[in-house]
């Protein structure tokens, strides 16, 4: 099973970014920090999240979408 875990903020703007991506497969545990992009909506963040985690679990872990749990902490 794979847990993923979007940690996203806002800032004094009203704009969102993600600040970090947290992976948990069996008892590995990789964190992704992302290059600082900001969205206008939380939505839009989430999405972004969601996409660059898929793609480090089909490129790094050559893994497909099955079995992933999202779990979004807001700020």
């Amino acid at each position: 099973m794979i847990k993923i875990k979007n940690i996203l903020g806002d800032d004094v703007f009203g704009l969102w970014h993600v600040k970090n991506i947290v992976v948990k497969k069996d008892r590995q545990r990789f964190i992704l920090t992302l290059d600082h992009e900001r969205f206008a909506t939380k939505d839009d963040a989430e999405h972004h999240a969601r996409v660059r985690a898929r793609r480090f679990l089909q490129r790094k872990l050559g893994l497909a979408n099955g079995n992933i749990f999202w779990n979004v902490v807001p700020a």
